[in-house]
């Protein structure tokens, strides 16, 4: 009777485990959707003056992995309209938008998402150095 026990609540932490991985596997939110291979071109659009700064190709390699590296928590609807840059990653057809809002948010399709501050930084500070 213990064993069968035991073997019934081993049998329930394993599907508990799996339901957890299962479902950080599927709501994870990719910040890009266009494979590095493909990207053609990429662009800053800074929120407060409008200026559109084109970036040269040797620096794509570096952004496209900051932003595919991005670790995004805790989605919530974004209620606001102003934001500080965007960066618009485009390929023959399609286009990946991510709004830098702070170094601890972004905004993904529509909804707020906190990132490392770490990251963010590094971000600000590569864009904000493209774009001067």
């Amino acid at each position: 009777m213990k064993k069968r026990g035991l073997l019934i609540g081993f049998i329930v932490i394993c599907v508990i485990a799996l339901i957890i991985i299962f479902y950080f596997r599927i709501s994870k939110t990719n910040v890009l959707h266009i494979s590095r291979e493909d990207v053609n071109r990429i662009y800053i659009v800074d929120g407060n003056t409008g200026n559109i700064t084109d970036i040269d190709e040797d620096y794509f390699d570096e952004i496209y992995e900051k932003l595919d590296n991005l670790k995004l928590s805790n989605k919530t609807k974004v209620d606001s309209t102003g934001w500080n840059k965007k960066i618009v990653i485009c390929d023959d057809n399609n286009t990946d938008e991510l709004v830098i809002n702070t170094s601890t948010k972004v905004i993904v399709s529509g909804y707020f998402y906190e990132i490392d501050s770490k990251q963010g930084e590094e971000i600000l500070n590569i864009i904000n150095n493209l774009s001067e």
